[in-house]
């Protein structure tokens, strides 16, 4: 809660600096009367430059690489256990177990469903 009343100060205070701008003749009216479009442009340039340095600096994690590759080598067995072929893109079809291509599959997929429409 204590951060919103912090937001809210910083934003009443710029307002009031932005009227204050307007009510003197200190800069041009019409440069003031852009001054939010300018503050908005710039906390954008800002965010998109606080990304990528983050990015940049993205770490690398070998512990969670490892710990991913276990995740997938469990999922490929679960598959294969329920009767997908992962390794050669097929998978494995009713009792008789026997190996339908993944690409026919959806073929076939895809012919029922033109029918419907």
């Amino acid at each position: 809660m204590k951060h919103i009343f912090k937001i809210m100060a910083l934003l009443v205070a710029i307002a009031a600096l932005w009227i204050g701008l307007l009510q003197t003749s200190m800069i041009p009216q019409s440069y003031a009367l852009l001054l939010p479009i300018y503050s908005v442009v710039t906390l954008g340039c800002y965010g998109l430059l606080m990304v990528g340095v983050g990015l940049m600096q993205f770490p690398t994690c070998p512990q969670e690489a490892l710990l991913l590759q276990q995740d997938i080598v469990e999922a490929k067995e679960f598959l294969q256990r329920k009767g997908v072929d992962v390794g050669s893109g097929s998978f494995l079809e009713g009792e008789g177990k026997e190996s339908i291509p993944i690409e026919e599959k959806f073929q076939q997929g895809a012919a029922l469903s033109l029918q419907f429409i």
